[in-house]
This record gives C-alpha cells, structure tokens and sequence, in this order.
C-alpha cells in the first residue's frame, strides 16, 4: 500500500510541472509594461550622461580662454589658437570656433551632432570680461533640438528659452 501511495504521488507531481499558459501570459504583460514605463527614462538619463561631454570641453575652452586672454589681452577667436594639453572628446558633439571673440566677450557653442538620435541639448557658454574680472554664463537648450545662444552681456538671459545652468 505504501508503494501504491507514493506512485500516485509521483504521478500526480508529473502533471502539475511548469507552469499554466496564464501564468506566463500575465509574467510577459507585467514585463511589458515595467519596459514601457522605464524606457523612456532610461534614454532620458542616457543623454543626459551624453551632455557631460559639452559641459566638461566647454569648462575646459572657458578655462583656456581666460588663460589666453590673460596673455592677449583678447579671446581667442579660434580653438586652435588655444595652447591646450587637452583633448577634446567630439563624439556627440562638435565645437565650432566662437561666434564673437574679442577682448570683452567670448561666446561659444557645443552643438549635438545628432540630437534627435542621442538625446542630447545643445549648450552654449558666455564669457564676459569686465574690470580685470571673468564672469561665466553656461546655457542649456530647453529641450532636443533646440538652439540656444549664451547673452552679449553678463547677468543678461539665454536665448530660445534656455536655462542658465551656471
């Protein structure tokens, strides 16, 4: 009788194995939709992590300027006039030579190679030279594939509805 009661068991094991069509229906809908609620926050964060690229070299052009002009007594009008040990990462971004350079303005822009694809604003930085100081202004666009332009003067806003991050 014992042998009897275990192969019944056994048997009865066999069938209720795996798991029902339902089951797996209602796993691959609450996987679907955990997708399609997170996906888009996940592009947003990547390219926003793509945007340190144009922060970082634009800190890093501001910074050479205000050495350059130290020595010149006038912004660089080109970047290739900069005596940097840095290199310059232009994967998502390029960084044409400077809208207006001369010996109280710098205005220069990062614009997003691709926008659209990478996700990514473009920035634009104003560096101001009054009275022997710097002044710094740091303009993000407003969205994807907007332009934005740093102000003539400091303290004044960024164009097309930019935020000034700095």
């Amino acid at each position: 009788m014992n042998t009897v009661y275990v192969h019944k068991l056994l048997n009865r094991n066999n069938k209720n194995r795996g798991f029902t069509l339902i089951e797996l229906l209602v796993v691959v809908i609450i996987t679907g939709i955990l997708a399609a609620v997170s996906l888009p926050n996940l592009l947003g964060q990547i390219g926003k992590s793509r945007e340190t690229e144009a922060k970082s070299n634009l800190g890093t052009i501001s910074r050479a300027q205000q050495g350059y002009h130290f020595e010149n007594k006038v912004f660089a009008d080109t970047i290739d006039k900069l005596a940097t040990n840095a290199t310059f990462t232009e994967k998502y971004y390029d960084y044409p030579d400077p809208d207006i350079a001369n010996s109280s303005l710098l205005k220069q822009k990062a614009v997003s190679v691709d926008s659209t694809q990478n996700r990514t604003r473009d920035y634009a930085i104003g560096l101001y030279f009054n009275s022997g100081s710097y002044q710094f202004a740091l303009c993000q666009a407003e969205g994807v594939g907007a332009v934005v332009e740093a102000p003539n003067t400091a303290g004044d806003s960024c164009t097309n509805n930019g935020v000034e991050i700095f």
